[in-house]
């Protein structure tokens, strides 16, 4: 663990999880790359997920690009339901990590804002094995990997 994700955290509840599947399973049987953001709430350090929102993407083997338009109604939605769009999911092809085409390709850039990237078009879930968290620090301007022990699923109910 690095200082500068630390004290980074995110947590979201095993209907989320159940969501991401569901968002992204249209293009994992396509055999391509799939994505959905993440409604929530953040501070810039914990960052909290409840809903899933998929979105209509142009999506190939390697890539997904999301339309203005489409951003927009993930944001109208956020808005409608008092929350924020705090992050998105993602699959790669094979392994995960954060790519150089994540990086550049990220169209929401803010303290707290989540990307979490899936292995093997995301065939795994809801088994989260293999795949990797990131959070956006603007005073490193970069996304920093946070250890999936600070990305927590928690039960609907406590």
């Amino acid at each position: 663990m690095t200082a500068k994700s630390m004290h980074r955290t995110c947590f979201t509840t095993p209907a989320v999880i159940e969501a991401i599947d569901g968002a992204i399973a249209p293009a994992r049987r396509r055999g391509v790359e799939g994505i959905a953001y993440f409604l929530g709430r953040t501070d810039g350090l914990h960052t909290c997920l409840l809903a899933c929102v998929p979105v209509d993407a142009r999506c190939t083997r390697g890539s997904f690009f999301v339309s203005a338009k489409e951003m927009v109604r993930v944001v109208n939605i956020a808005n409608d339901l008092g929350l924020q769009v705090v992050g998105q999911v993602h699959t790669h092809p094979s392994v995960a990590y954060h790519s150089e085409g994540d990086e550049d390709g990220a169209q929401i850039r803010f303290d707290g804002f989540v990307s979490i990237v899936l292995p093997d078009y995301g065939v795994h879930m809801p088994n989260l094995s293999g795949a990797v968290a990131f959070m956006f620090s603007m005073h490193e301007n970069e996304f920093v990997q946070i250890p999936f022990g600070h990305a927590n699923v928690v039960p609907a109910a406590l």
